[in-house]
């Protein structure tokens, strides 16, 4: 498992984005996002009630503090609109091949701030924050591999595809970025 020593979160920037920890303020914002189903068709299928998007919320940040990475909340620098939230977690997800001990990469925008290239601009400073920090071991990231959007975000980012995998009974698609 990569362990950092220093679990303070980071203030991110690009020239439209700014992305900083999760606070529990930004908390409505979050269960918003995870309650629409537009978003979630791609994230698991379901809309998320409000005491499950809390329950995600709460270990997302707490990944920062076990991991000593973990994710970010991302708003808009210009206005401070809420554009969703990209980061890094090990979830342990039972795959084939293993995805387990490897930071994965993901994020979740707002419909709204969809298709304006956020979600590759986002990533690319969380893998420019990741690239020293994971000592050789290569990120990855899973997705549904019927949803193109997120395919090309991982491509812009460096990924390559790894493997398709059964999870949770259904094929997702595994990526790799080889550094």
């Amino acid at each position: 498992m990569v362990q950092l020593k220093n679990s303070e979160v980071p203030i991110l920037e690009t020239d439209r984005l700014v992305m900083r920890g999760f606070e529990e303020s930004n908390f409505p914002n979050f269960a918003v996002l995870l309650s629409d189903l537009r978003v979630m068709i791609h994230l698991g299928g379901k809309p998320l009630s409000e005491e499950e998007s809390w329950r995600k919320y709460m270990s997302l940040r707490g990944a920062w503090s076990l991991l000593g990475f973990g994710y970010w909340d991302v708003f808009e620098k210009s206005s401070n609109e809420y554009v969703g939230y990209v980061g890094y977690c090990d979830f342990h997800r039972k795959t084939e091949p293993s995805i387990k001990g490897r930071p994965e990469i993901g994020w979740a925008l707002v419909y709204e701030q969809q298709g304006k290239g956020y979600a590759t601009e986002a990533a690319k400073v969380a893998m420019n924050w990741g690239a020293s920090k994971f000592g050789g071991v290569n990120p990855v990231c899973i997705m549904d591999p019927n949803y193109p959007a997120t395919k090309r975000v991982a491509e812009k980012c460096g990924f390559v595809e790894m493997a398709i995998t059964d999870y949770q009974g259904e094929p997702w698609l595994l990526m790799e970025h080889l550094g």
